[in-house]
């Protein structure tokens, strides 16, 4: 009692009528339905399809009955070939090819799968609009609930699949998953690839706020974006190059900050370049790369030109926002001290006391930038002012 079925030697027991279909016996039993060759008595096959029942052979269909219910079999292969008969027959018709994919979907097979999800999304293609968004709804589900790992074998595999999904996406949601998904699969074959797919997320204004439910709640999908990045970045692996992931990460983000240099006119070796960027170019930077160095001086001299401008509101939310991002104590003590002294010198000194004990909480005695003088703790800071 309890042990494996499938390791007992003992004779099954039949749970039904035993019928004769042509040259086979199909014979229902405790451990599904067997089919012996009627001559030999020889065991052909055995279908998880029980326990018990009556068996029917319908052409290349089997359904076995029994009380209050009814499974129906059929060979894959004869399903595919059915259809792709269904198809044929019905070519502008989305539902035939959504069967097969989750067929292609089921057997693993990736080849089938994005040739049926093609022709799928042609037919939905060619539907009027209101018509065409509850098909297109379900190949995105069959497609994002596939199993990756099982289907998908090589980053060329990952890249063919995934930006399918995403030329399927129709919303801002599924494009939220298809970028996570694509970065989660990923995450443990290439970290750098990862990290670029889940950083698309962040460089789109209206991904980076699309509300995103999972496990630990709803929130923006910037912050699972980060939340992913940052996981990866404290890996020790190294990259393909042999370098750090960090130091891979961080010379992509200096290359972007260098095209925007060179964009706007300057030159990206002269000291401080970025300085004279547009303010929407160090905003785009901060918000596209606020995992790196490059991002986190693109965000402080984007509040320091907020703040220039009188937009001292702004200016706040960006420093806060920078060091949401990667709330560290290094961070902190670059990015916080600056806002500081802009509250003292707005001459908002309790404003200034409640974000010096709310650093002090986070980052107890961490000792913050300041525009002139030496680094201090927040407190110390405050009091010797």
């Amino acid at each position: 009692a309890g042990g494996d079925p499938a390791a007992d030697d003992s004779p099954p027991a039949i749970l039904g009528r035993v019928v004769l279909a042509g040259a086979e016996l199909l014979i229902p039993t405790d451990r599904g339905l067997l089919v012996l060759d009627a001559e030999t008595g020889l065991e052909q096959d055995r279908l998880q399809l029980g326990p018990g029942g009556t068996p029917t052979a319908a052409g290349a269909q089997l359904v076995l009955a029994g009380p209050g219910r009814a499974v129906s079999w059929m060979a894959l292969e004869e399903a595919e070939s059915l259809l792709r008969d269904r198809i044929a027959k019905l070519p502008r018709e989305p539902g035939p090819r959504l069967s097969l994919l989750r067929l292609a979907v089921r057997l693993g097979r990736l080849p089938l799968v994005l040739e049926t999800a093609g022709m799928a999304r042609d037919a939905i293609l060619g539907m009027p609009d209101p018509e065409s968004e509850s098909p297109r709804r379900e190949l995105f589900e069959i497609l994002i609930a596939a199993d990756a790992d099982r289907l998908l074998e090589t980053p060329a595999d990952a890249e063919v699949f995934f930006d399918l999904l995403e030329r399927v996406a129709g919303r801002d949601d599924e494009r939220v998953a298809a970028r996570l998904g694509r970065g989660d699969w990923l995450a443990a074959r290439d970290p750098l690839s990862a990290v670029l797919a889940w950083r698309r997320i962040l460089e789109d204004p209206r991904l980076a706020t699309t509300p995103r439910e999972e496990q630990d709640g709803l929130r923006s999908s910037r912050d699972w974006a980060l939340e992913r990045i940052t996981a990866v970045l404290a890996s020790p692996e190294p990259t393909d190059a042999g370098g750090s992931l960090r130091e891979a990460v961080e010379s992509l983000a200096r290359e972007a900050a260098a095209a925007a240099i060179i964009a706007a006119g300057g030159d990206p070796a002269a000291p401080e370049a970025a300085a004279d960027l547009p303010l929407p170019e160090l905003d785009r930077l901060a918000a596209a790369w606020p995992f790196t160095d490059t991002g986190l001086r693109c965000g402080r001299l984007a509040a320091t030109r907020l703040e220039s401008a009188g937009q001292f509101r702004e200016a706040a939310a960006l420093r806060l926002q920078l060091h949401r991002d990667m709330p560290t104590e290094a961070r902190a003590a670059g990015i916080l001290g600056h806002q500081l002294d802009a509250l003292l010198a707005a001459d908002r000194p309790e404003d200034a006391r409640r974000l010096a004990e709310a650093i002090d909480a986070r980052h107890p005695g961490v000792a913050l930038e300041r525009a002139a003088g030496d680094p201090q703790p927040a407190l110390a800071w405050l009091t010797a002012g």
